[in-house]
């Protein structure tokens, strides 16, 4: 991942609670709350498609990266 990806991945890993997509969109440089929404869906894809043990969810008014329940202990 790189870029865009990258950089919102980031920002959700960071954050300890959900993050509404206009922050996303401010702390990762991306235009607007639109494009965040977007590219958190492309890396839940990715994560959900991918076999990671993460994986975006929206909750709260926002997006969270958490661990799927299959890994917790």
């Amino acid at each position: 991942r790189h870029g865009k990806l990258a950089r919102v991945e980031a920002a959700l890993f960071l954050s300890d609670e959900p993050m509404p997509a206009r922050k996303i969109a401010r702390v990762a440089g991306l235009h607007d709350a639109s494009e965040a929404h977007q590219i958190v869906e492309q890396l839940k894809t990715l994560l959900d498609t991918g076999g990671s043990a993460f994986t975006v969810v929206e909750i709260a008014g926002g997006y969270q990266l958490l661990t799927r329940k299959e890994y917790h202990n």
